[in-house]
Order: structure tokens, then sequence, then C-alpha cells
């Protein structure tokens, strides 16, 4: 073998990824992906690759997750809102109290 490639030469290439026309090179894509997003993503067929059925079972499986993380995600945003409101609530019910100062209490009594 004369010809030096990426692996013998011990340099690791990042792989290159495609997802909805945006190429990204790296291990990750640097962008939240959306159940959408995955579910319209298409793989190239080649010869003895991978089967397509499983893959598509995967990708659904996938998108099902990212949905079920999202409504959760927006569930525990609105559930955050109320606990915020709640709060600056009681701070303004707070803040017009009448303030008492320290206590003058003798500890032997």
């Amino acid at each position: 073998m004369n010809g030096a490639s990426a692996s013998s030469s011990g340099r690791h290439r990042p792989p290159v990824v495609s997802v909805n026309g945006e190429t990204y090179e790296g291990d990750v894509a640097p962008v939240a992906l959306t159940a959408e997003q995955v579910t319209r993503v298409r793989f190239r067929t080649r010869w003895r690759g991978l089967d397509p059925r499983h893959v598509a079972a995967y990708v659904a499986q996938v998108a099902a997750e990212l949905r079920r993380r999202d409504q959760s995600i927006a569930q525990l945003v609105d559930e955050l809102s109320l606990l915020k409101q709640a709060l600056r609530d009681w701070q303004s019910d707070q803040a017009r109290l009448p303030y008492v100062g320290e206590l003058d209490v003798d500890p032997g009594t």
C-alpha cells in the first residue's frame, strides 16, 4: 500500500452529515432537531447497505421520542411560568406588609 489514506496516516476525518439540505462536519449536527426534521431525513442506499425498513422504524422511534420530549418541555415551561407568577405575587404581597424590624425578645423569659 503506497497511498496514504486518512485511516492509515492516523488522522481521523470527522464525518460529514447532511440534514435537510444543511451539511455539517463532525459527530453531531449543531442544530436542535424536531420530530418533523427527523422524519424528513432520507438516507442514500448502497448495495449491501442498511435495511431501509429498519432505518425507517428507528427514525420513527426517534421522532416519537422527540415529540414526547417537546411536549414535556412545553408543559414544564408552562408550569415554570405559573410558578414564577405565583412567586412574584407572593413577593408583592410581602412587600406590602409593614416592616416590623428586629424584635427585642429576652431569651430568659
